[in-house]
């Protein structure tokens, strides 16, 4: 970025008009450690990730397109669904974002915004409605892989990840950075909620962070800003940090820290808490059972009973009435213990607030329902990704039996446990930070809902699970 071009506008997002420094909780310094700080220092990262990446995404085109119409046989499938898609919520609970540093969309919102050469930041409307936009994205997606079995379909696949990157680039025609991956992609608004439970923290220490011209914001001299618009020193969440490390680089007074911390602290210390990413986690809660529910055999037989005992006789159509019936369900009763725990100031604080209490929960089941079918069929995918590039090995049989997919998911059981503990304790410290009513009172109405979910979760896991992929 030359000189001329450096932003002299506010900085944008959850910190506006915030000035003072976030508290830091303590912490290991990651960057202390050599190999660590060398890795973010280094001019090659993190383009060598995003190489490799892109390599990746052009075969998952290419397959998709033109391979195979079997799911469980071709590479377009089985690399996202059966490897990747698992694999994301547990890069998020260790590195936080960092997966999106690796993404392959960015370069080609570089690459267009270097020929369209975009002046505009993103502006109230996407700032304001960003959160929505993404939630609706990310529904709307759920309910067209169930319709359309988007996940069992090489070219739905292939679609799918094509349409993000068309998404990006138009949106990088008009805007600066990156505002698709701020406020339009669905998979950042799925990424930043699990990140804040994240082992690790990008953060900047007040020593050496009062006397800057805010280079890891603006850019400086050849040097790019914060993609996400984020600045260091009032930052106290990961939801919008996807630890690409131009703010370590760039840097004049090294006074950006890499933490290692407790798990999920910020969920209960989050100064700015926002109702729409509130009603998100509600959102991924019910999707997460309708999805889990989907895998089971029981689905099959409630479908049955659907479609022959109601006026309702098309699988879509019944499908999407108990897709809404879910997430209105659990929106409802959320609302109503929200109501009944009261405190922390206004209703709408206290929504925005409790919300992030129930992440842990909702990334436990997802760590749990698809590492379920990462161990199962993990190993098969791996033989049919070389298959597909190697075609010497055609006699490499795909995927695990129903069975061993079953035997996985009882032992994945104690993840569900272990987050709906997380999402109680998450719920215990945040009814303490009020001093309206007692905070057993506030607490009592959550840890209530949170068991029941619990309870239900862990009914899922003892039913046995369909393969993910028909052969």
């Amino acid at each position: 970025m030359k000189s001329s071009d450096r932003l002299d506008l506010p900085v944008i997002g959850s910190e506006v008009g915030s000035t003072a420094p976030v508290e830091r909780p303590w912490g290991w310094d990651l960057l202390r450690f050599a190999p660590v700080r060398w890795t973010i220092t280094n001019p090659l990262y993190p383009g060598v990730l995003q190489a490799v990446s892109i390599a990746i995404f052009g075969l998952i085109a290419y397959y998709g397109l033109f391979g195979t119409i079997r799911p469980a046989y071709n590479f377009s499938t089985v690399v996202t669904w059966t490897l990747w898609w698992p694999l994301l919520p547990l890069s998020l609970l260790l590195v936080g974002r960092a997966w999106c540093a690796a993404c392959p969309i960015p370069p080609a919102i570089t690459l267009t915004q270097r020929i369209a050469r975009p002046t505009r930041l993103p502006g109230q409307l996407l700032r304001r409605y960003g959160v929505w936009m993404m939630a609706g994205i990310f529904l709307a997606i759920t309910w067209a892989d169930r319709v359309w079995g988007i996940t069992g379909s090489p070219r739905g696949t292939a679609y799918l990840l094509l349409a993000l990157v068309i998404g990006a680039v138009a949106m990088a025609v008009f805007y600066q950075r990156r505002a698709f991956c701020r406020y339009a992609c669905p998979i950042g608004a799925l990424t930043g909620l699990y990140a804040m439970t994240s082992a690790v923290e990008l953060r900047s220490r007040e020593r050496g962070c009062k006397e800057c011209q805010q280079e890891c914001f603006r850019g400086a001299t050849q040097a790019d800003g914060c993609p996400l618009y984020q600045y260091p020193r009032t930052m106290d969440s990961n939801r919008n940090c996807n630890l690409c490390g131009l703010c370590v680089k760039k840097c004049p007074h090294g006074a950006i820290e890499l933490r290692a911390r407790v798990p999920g602290r910020e969920l209960w210390l989050l100064k700015t808490p926002l109702v729409a990413e509130a009603f998100l986690v509600v959102l991924l809660v019910a999707t997460v059972y309708v999805q889990t529910v989907d895998m089971t055999t029981a689905w099959g037989s409630y479908m049955r009973w659907l479609l022959d005992t109601t006026p309702i006789s098309n699988y879509q159509l019944g499908f999407t009435l108990t897709l809404l019936g879910a997430l209105a369900l659990v929106l409802a009763v959320y609302l109503v213990v929200t109501r009944l725990s009261g405190g922390l100031g206004s209703w709408r604080r206290n929504f925005a607030a409790f919300g992030y209490a129930y992440i842990p929960l909702a990334l436990a089941v997802h760590l749990g329902h698809n590492a379920g079918h990462l161990i199962g069929e993990g190993p098969s995918a791996v033989r049919t990704a070389i298959r597909a590039i190697t075609p010497p090995f055609d006699s490499l049989r795909p995927a695990g039996s129903e069975g061993e997919a079953h035997l996985n998911q009882l032992l994945l059981l104690p993840i569900i446990v272990i987050g709906g503990m997380a999402s109680i304790y998450v719920a215990w410290r945040i009814s303490r930070k009020s001093r309206e009513m007692g905070y057993v009172g506030r607490f009592a109405p959550h840890l209530v809902f949170l068991v029941a979910l619990t309870a239900l979760f862990v009914q899922l896991f003892l039913m046995p699970m369909n393969p993910r992929h028909s052969h």
